[in-house]
């Protein structure tokens, strides 16, 4: 919240954004990857690392910007191997959405 000088309104107007913009990334994920895609990918993560970044979400940002940075560097990175980050990604994710949810539930 120190990001957001201790703005309780501007926090759950992020919050809010967060979870209604990445709620179904792994499907947007693995649709761009079943495409092959993967400068979509990469934007999804980008988009997701800032976001998480702004909400103080910094493990997900963390891991976000690993994966891009994978992409963005073109390490080879079999479809099998990708999925299970995305995965590993979501989930953390996921996690996250309930905090945010559980957390606006009591404001």
């Amino acid at each position: 919240m120190e990001r957001l000088d201790n703005s309780q309104e501007l926090w759950e107007l992020l919050a809010r954004e967060f979870i209604k913009s990445h709620q179904d990334f792994l499907l947007h994920s693995q649709n761009n990857l079943a495409h092959n895609a993967l400068e979509a990918l990469r934007l999804n993560l980008h988009t997701l690392k800032g976001s998480a970044s702004a909400i103080g979400a910094d493990l997900l940002t963390l891991e976000a910007e690993h994966l891009e940075q994978k992409l963005k560097q073109g390490q080879t990175l079999n479809r099998d191997e990708l999925s299970q980050q995305l995965q590993r990604l979501n989930t953390l994710l996921q996690r996250c959405l309930h905090y945010l949810e559980q957390e606006l539930a009591e404001h």
